[in-house]
């Protein structure tokens, strides 16, 4: 990552420069309910959208020494909450929307697309957002939504995916925001 000087100095990220990386950024998505037990989230009624970059931008915080996943960082800055093993769902998050698209869901914060998800919500999924007029957002690395590089496919199920939710969360790597829905 490349730093001005003024920040190098502060030890700083250079943010106007991640936001550059992360604005052509993928992210693969899945649409999935609430109760899902693989999302460890104490049954929450409200339809969930898992959002995964498909590439990381990982770093280490010098003044903490802590890792961090500068994309989450990102989001966090914009509205959404850190969302640790745990934690409830987070209140509603004033500018963020969802929205259908022709190829699948976007992710809006005030009138700019944030990113936009192949994910293709079932009737249950819709209904349920139609119905709360929300749905909750989880965003980061390690959320379980793509088979990680080197795994077969087949052997990544339901408990997989849910490890993979528990350590990221753990490890500080998700973000959380309860969303307006924009059929």
């Amino acid at each position: 990552m490349q730093l001005t000087r003024e920040r190098a100095t502060a030890n700083r990220p250079d943010w106007d420069h991640i936001i550059d990386l992360v604005t052509d950024a993928r992210h693969e998505g899945r649409a999935v309910l609430g109760d899902d037990p693989a999302l460890d989230l104490g049954g929450t009624p409200l339809p969930v959208l898992l959002v995964e970059p498909t590439e990381t931008l990982m770093a280490t915080d010098p003044g903490t020494g802590r890792t961090i996943e500068l994309q989450v960082e990102l989001i966090v800055m914009r509205g959404f909450s850190r969302f640790p093993t745990g934690a409830p769902a987070p209140a509603r998050t004033p500018d963020w929307s969802l929205h259908s698209a022709p190829d699948g869901l976007e992710l809006v914060d005030g009138n700019a697309v944030w990113t936009q998800v192949a994910a293709c919500p079932d009737a249950a999924w819709r209904s349920a957002a139609a119905a709360g007029g929300q749905v909750l957002v989880l965003y980061g690395a390690l959320l379980g939504v793509h088979t990680p590089r080197g795994v077969p496919h087949d052997q990544y199920g339901p408990e997989q995916r849910a490890a993979e939710l528990r350590a990221g969360r753990s490890l500080g790597l998700v973000a959380a925001a309860t969303v307006a829905w924009r059929s």
